[in-house]
């Protein structure tokens, strides 16, 4: 009985130094940022594969991308189309990720994209419309203050 008792402690006592000196683990983020002629370099630079849409509003195009990097492991994209004047337009993003974590301060509403349940909502005091969906393991989201909800599911829709 004596020796279960002490194998016991040392059990605890072991454990607790394990979980008291656990120092947290520093994260670093660091970003990259290309110009308009240098998407196609960003995604390269992805170790997943990003479906982008076929579909933009007229005089939209893509301006410039932004790979967002974590533990020195690219985590996600940020591709930024505007028009000429950089007024109108809208934020696509592609990362490793799920759709658990939505903001809370949205009401959102379910949408299918290609067969993928998605979910939409509006922030009343800007404006701005959400989309988020998966589609082949990677979650995806448009963000936009001045594109109708009905222009964002036709880019959402239109992924190649």
């Amino acid at each position: 009985m004596k020796k279960i008792v002490l194998i016991a402690l040392i059990l605890i006592v072991a454990g607790s130094l394990y979980f008291f000196n656990k120092t947290e683990k520093e994260v670093t983020v660091e970003w990259k940022v290309y110009s308009e002629g240098e998407v196609e370099k960003s995604l390269e630079e992805l170790p997943f594969h990003v479906k982008l849409p076929a579909y933009l509003p007229d005089g939209v195009t893509s301006r410039e991308s932004v790979i967002y990097v974590l533990d020195g492991e690219p985590r996600s994209i940020e591709l930024n189309y505007l028009n000429e004047n950089y007024g109108e337009g809208f934020l696509f993003d592609a990362s490793l990720g799920s759709l658990d974590a939505l903001p809370e301060t949205i009401k959102w509403k379910d949408i299918y994209i290609n067969e993928s349940i998605g979910y939409i909502g509006h922030v009343d005091d800007t404006g701005e419309t959400f989309l988020y969906w998966m589609n082949d393991r990677i979650l995806y989201q448009i963000c936009s203050n001045n594109i109708s909800e009905d222009e964002i599911v036709k880019i959402a829709a239109s992924l190649y």
